[in-house]
């Protein structure tokens, strides 16, 4: 026979519901050591996700997206306005230098065609960079302005290379006939007015 406690409850009995309350116990508390686990792993890799995008834009690759470059050349050469093709985030090598005398050279070339009752004059309007095929050059932006005795005004606007005084380009090509004191503005223009003897002229037409 089986012994009986005081509460005549038979001892295995007793075993068995301490092996349940036991067991029990145990995979209450695994339970919830496995779910501490699961949460700290998923909060790890929320924080390892998140520190990838914050360096994200950090990267090589996203900061020449994000923080363009293309000032840098114009920086670079600061002191003269880049004109032509080129792109601006990289650099272009410059095949020629600046010469102080760039102007008188011009000045000499221009000079020897030009007939005895022309006089020439040449005006520096800014100093540039001409750029094509991505090859750079030191230029000077000036208005080329003849002037014959008999009043006639021609002017054109050009491009001189800054070493060898050459013209290299020329557009805005104006002639004006008759124009005693015809003086050019700050913006490249054309600003006169008729000498007095021949507003009189137009005027008794």
């Amino acid at each position: 026979m089986h012994r009986q406690n005081k509460n005549n409850t038979p001892q295995y009995v007793l075993v068995a519901f301490a092996l349940v309350a036991v067991t029990v116990t145990y995979n209450y508390f695994k339970n919830i050591q496995l779910e501490k686990r699961s949460k700290m792993q998923a909060a790890t890799k929320a924080e390892e996700v998140l520190k990838e995008v914050r360096k994200e834009p950090q990267s090589p690759s996203r900061k020449v997206a994000s923080i363009p470059t293309q000032t840098s050349v114009i920086k670079k050469y600061k002191d003269r306005k880049i004109v032509g093709t080129f792109k601006a985030d990289k650099d272009f090598p410059i095949t020629n230098k600046v010469n102080k005398e760039w102007k008188q050279l011009a000045f000499n070339k221009l000079n020897r065609y030009l007939k005895d009752d022309t006089k020439m004059t040449i005006e520096p309007v800014k100093s540039a960079i001409f750029v094509k095929h991505n090859i750079g050059r030191y230029v000077e932006h000036v208005k080329i302005i003849f002037k014959k005795e008999n009043g006639l005004v021609s002017a054109y606007d050009a491009y001189i290379d800054s070493q060898s005084g050459n013209v290299i380009r020329t557009w805005n090509r104006t002639k004006i006939e008759y124009r005693d004191n015809y003086k050019f503005s700050s913006k490249g223009k054309g600003v006169f007015s008729l000498p007095l003897e021949k507003q009189e002229a137009k005027a008794s037409l």
